[in-house]
């Protein structure tokens, strides 16, 4: 169920640092909070089962944590872009004067490229930072709920896309 309620259109794609999230990116952003409570809560109880059952929890619990990562896609390749857009930008930067002199900050396009990370972080991912999402790397169950942060489902899905 939580697979159909992932909005994927053009509202979920719109992305411009400074701007508030549209309806459809706060209805995913949502989906994706409840989903990692879901993974926190029953990825606590992995340890406590015997190897069957605690194997099937983590593969059900690995589809629920990728269905989060899902419904953040649309906003997090919106995102990339812009991150891509900016790091291009380097190339018009002006390296004949070398480094900026200390305190005065880094250069334009990292500056940009901060800010991008920043208003993802704010604006998109802050519903999203109350628990853990369990890790599945494909291996062989360990009984442990290794879990990783919202962030980090950020991170990679904008590393997917590289």
């Amino acid at each position: 169920k939580a697979e159909i309620g992932v909005v994927d259109g053009a509202e979920a794609r719109v992305f411009v640092v400074g701007s508030e999230q549209t309806p459809a990116q706060a209805k995913n952003a949502a989906l994706a909070g409840v989903l990692e409570e879901i993974c926190a809560a029953l990825g606590n109880v992995v340890p406590l089962l015997p190897d069957e059952p605690a194997k099937a929890l983590e593969n059900a619990l690995a589809q629920v944590a990728e269905t989060a990562t899902e419904a953040l896609e649309p906003v997090m390749s919106a995102a990339h872009a812009e991150v891509h857009k900016r790091l291009a930008s380097m190339h018009k930067e002006n390296w004949a004067g070398g480094d900026p002199p200390m305190g005065e900050g880094c250069s334009v396009y990292m500056t940009q490229v901060i800010d991008v990370i920043a208003h993802v972080s704010e604006e998109h991912l802050s519903g999203v930072r109350q628990g853990s999402l369990l890790g599945h790397t494909g291996g062989s169950s360990s009984k442990s709920a290794a879990g990783f942060v919202p962030s980090t489902i950020a991170a990679e899905g904008l590393a997917r896309r590289s």
